[in-house]
């Protein structure tokens, strides 16, 4: 395991909702405007292929997941990523590392195309998606609205396999 990154556990869910709330507040990293519960991050953790929490000083600090895409068989070959990490948890590189994570076990589950999706006002998460080999693959402009701003929701597009290009 990759250090700091472990599995998240039920008992992570206050350290989870605490870095989503934190995003809400302070980013437009995540599109919520009012706080979350834990409840939100019960169901979130529950419905994700693989999630991880990255704990230092016995303090969750981040989290990661492997998502599906959408319900329906025709689509079991894609994934979304989700990420958060805490200001003092970033840019050491731990989104490398667990990116690194979620794309093993996205192969070892046969999903080849992995998607994000992120704010246009979101600079340094399209900057590190760029870097790692992901693409802009479809744009919605002016969306959404948070704390008055509006923002394009950006798809980015990573395929994890050569023998499946993307068209």
């Amino acid at each position: 395991m990759i250090t700091g990154w472990r599995p998240g556990t039920s008992d992570d869910t206050p350290g989870v909702t605490d870095v989503y709330n934190y995003h809400i507040s302070n980013s437009m990293a995540a599109y919520n405007e009012e706080p979350v519960d834990t409840s939100w991050a019960s169901l979130f953790m529950k419905r994700a292929y693989a999630f991880y929490v990255f704990e230092a000083g016995h303090s969750v600090r981040g989290f990661a997941s492997l998502n599906p895409f959408r319900k329906s068989s025709s689509f079991n070959g894609t994934a979304t990523l989700t990420y958060f990490l805490m200001p003092d948890a970033s840019g050491q590189g731990r989104g490398t590392q667990i990116l690194r994570r979620l794309e093993a076990d996205a192969r070892q589950m046969g999903i080849n195309q992995l998607l994000a999706h992120i704010s246009s006002l979101n600079e340094q998460s399209l900057s590190f998606h760029h870097k790692r080999g992901f693409h802009e693959c479809g744009r919605f402009r002016s969306i959404g609205i948070k704390h008055n701003n509006i923002f394009d929701l950006i798809w980015m597009q990573k395929s994890l396999d050569n023998a499946l290009p993307i068209v």
